[in-house]
């Protein structure tokens, strides 16, 4: 017999077991959230409580029959609702959980602060099911923070104010933290030194002892250390200032920071530094009246006391000429530029004795506001360098005579050749003129000729005659407009014999219209005819059947003038087209080298320029150029 089938009633009938079950879980959820050191809750979507444990009903003092079913928020301080709201909102859209502080009601209708997180739950369909909530009391903690934070603000408010700069930074030196009058300091915003080290901004001579201070302190050597040093700002000025640094320790003993107290003592170091100079040192007012001036000052125009500095007049420091000058350089330059410098005259008080000084001003602006407050004033007493110009002025002018009187010594045979020629002439000429005279009938018109052929030639040795008498005469010099082109015909003129003599072939390219300049003509005459001279005496030891020398000017930018003077001589090594201008140095056998070094001179005391450089394919050029007038 088959065995009967036995019918599965599982379906039809309510299984008990599984409510039995989650009864019996729940209640020892209850259990264990009971058991949490924390205020536990559970509330639905819509903020209603569905559950908390004995410690928030506890800390509350509510029982659950009072909150259930009730919003959550009900128990915190209605400052907070709002907050902790759109804490929760905003977890809600991230999916993530919320956290936020907040004040909680306690059974005594105080509040204490709580730290409330919470994590949403949702369904499988993405709905949301429940909130899950903890708190946890931070009353102490949070009155010791607020505590730290207002004694914080209290301590930053006086560092804030403080004239004094301070720094924190960390172990390696990197900003961490200083006040507005340290960002005054460097020029830098806080920002900006939080990505630096303080010895990036330590001037480069005090880096190594200022880290090796730093290390002694780490050592145990010391506890502390003041250092003055210079920083330099953001804009590349320096500051002096004096640090007090300090290491600060945590409980351990560990070195965390280092604190630095930074004094800015710029205005004492220069107050030390100006008293010691011996130059004029002065602080004006923006009309120029000295607030402020130096020993040294005050004894260089006969100040004897701080009174007698109060009761003189800026313009009485100067005679009327001089004082014009520094009013428009007050107004022209150094308040609208920042600075002027020249040379000017102060009058001494005592004597009235002029004495030359180099003037240099400085206009001083507010770092803060940038409004112009003072002008400062240094001025060198210069009359030993202008006796000492005067000098060599006088023995330059002396020698630049001999060097022309050695120059006219080389060039005797020439000079002789050339006016023997006028002076023979004139003699034939006489002669001629005796004997047409002697006739009985005398031809008056052959006469005539004679005569003018006599006056002719007299004129031109009286033009030979009269060039070289000015090139060696002792005359002061005397500026005038000249022209180049003149001024090479005239020294071609008196160099024709040298000319001929070396077989020298002479080609002139001179620029038409060529602009005048303001020289003395003796002075340039002497420079060309130098040149010339060097020019034929470097081709008289050449082989070539072809020596040429070529004179040229020519017109450049802003009207300068150029002149060239080019030879097929030896020519000139590279290294020695600045030498050859040197005093006493020369690659002649006979020179004595001061003939170029007096041409430069000529030329820049002019405001020119005078170069060499080798030619092509050999031989040399010598240029100057100088400015219009």
């Amino acid at each position: 017999m088959r065995k009967p089938r036995l019918r599965d009633t599982s379906q039809h009938q309510p299984d008990t077991s599984r409510t039995v079950r989650s009864r019996s879980n729940e209640g020892r959820l209850r259990e264990a959230f009971d058991l949490i050191p924390h205020l536990v809750w559970c509330a639905g979507p819509d903020g209603r409580l569905k559950f908390c444990n004995n410690n928030w009903l506890g800390a509350t003092g509510l029982a659950w029959k009072q909150v259930k079913g009730t919003d959550w928020t009900s128990v915190l301080h209605t400052e907070d609702v709002s907050r902790v709201q759109n804490s929760w909102q905003s977890a809600l859209a991230d999916g993530t959980s919320a956290e936020a502080e907040a004040r909680i009601r306690t059974a005594d209708s105080s509040y204490r602060w709580h730290q409330i997180r919470a994590m949403p739950q949702f369904a499988r369909s993405g709905r949301l099911l429940n909130w899950f909530a903890t708190a946890t009391d931070i009353h102490n903690r949070k009155l010791v923070d607020d505590s730290l934070r207002e004694s914080e603000a209290r301590w930053r408010s006086v560092f804030d104010s403080s004239a004094i700069g301070v720094a924190i930074t960390d172990m390696t030196g990197r900003f961490l933290w200083v006040n507005p009058t340290y960002e005054r300091f460097l020029a830098y915003s806080q920002e900006e030194l939080r990505n630096l080290r303080f010895i990036e901004v330590t001037h480069e001579a005090f880096r190594s002892h200022n880290t090796d201070l730093i290390q002694e302190c780490l050592d145990g050597k010391r506890r502390q250390f003041q250092i003055e040093k210079l920083y330099r700002r953001k804009d590349g000025i320096p500051v002096w200032v004096r640090n007090n640094v300090s290491i600060i320790r945590d409980q351990a003993g560990a070195p965390r920071y280092i604190m630095a107290l930074a004094e800015n003592i710029l205005l004492q170091r220069l107050a030390s530094i100006v008293e010691e100079q011996y130059d004029f040192l002065a602080i004006a007012d923006l009309e120029g009246r000295p607030l402020y001036v130096n020993r040294a000052g005050q004894q260089l125009v006969g100040l004897d006391s701080e009174k007698e500095l109060r009761d003189t007049e800026a313009k009485q420091y100067f005679y009327p000429e001089d004082w014009s000058l520094i009013t428009h350089a007050i107004k022209d330059s150094i308040l609208t530029s920042g600075s002027w410098s020249g040379e000017t005259q102060f009058r001494h008080l005592k004597t009235g004795e002029r004495l030359p000084v180099l003037y240099q001003g400085f206009r001083v602006d507010d770092p803060e506001t940038g409004a112009q407050n003072n002008i400062a004033i240094l001025c060198r007493d210069i009359s030993a360098r202008k006796e000492a110009e005067l000098a060599a002025q006088a023995a330059q002018t002396e020698l630049a005579r001999v060097n022309r009187l050695t120059t006219m010594g080389e060039m005797a045979a020439s000079i002789a050749h050339e006016s023997n020629q006028p002076l023979t002439a004139i003699i034939a000429n006489g002669g001629a003129c005796l004997r047409l005279l002697a006739h009985r009938h005398p031809d008056l018109g052959e006469v005539r000729a004679a005569l003018e052929s006599i006056i002719d030639d007299a004129s031109r040795a009286a033009e030979i005659t009269h060039g070289i008498r000015n090139m060696a005469k002792k005359i002061d010099s005397e500026r005038v407009p000249v022209d180049l082109n003149e001024v090479i015909d005239k020294v071609l003129f008196l160099t024709q014999g040298q000319v001929r003599s070396w077989s020298v072939a002479v080609q002139t390219d001179l620029e038409a219209g060529l602009p005048y300049v303001i020289a003395d003509r003796v002075q340039l005459q002497q420079v060309i005819l130098n040149l010339v001279m060097n020019a034929i005496e470097a081709m008289a030891s050449t082989q070539d059947a072809l020596k040429k020398l070529v004179i040229s000017t020519r017109s450049q930018q802003e009207d300068h003038v150029l002149v060239s003077v080019k030879d097929s001589g030896t020519g000139i090594a590279l290294d020695s087209t600045q030498r050859i201008f040197e005093p006493f140095f020369t690659t002649k056998s006979s020179g004595v080298g001061l003939g170029l070094s007096i041409c430069r001179r000529i030329i820049e005391g002019h405001g020119g320029r005078l170069w060499a450089m080798p030619a092509e394919p050999h031989g040399a050029v010598l240029q100057f150029t100088l400015p219009p007038r």
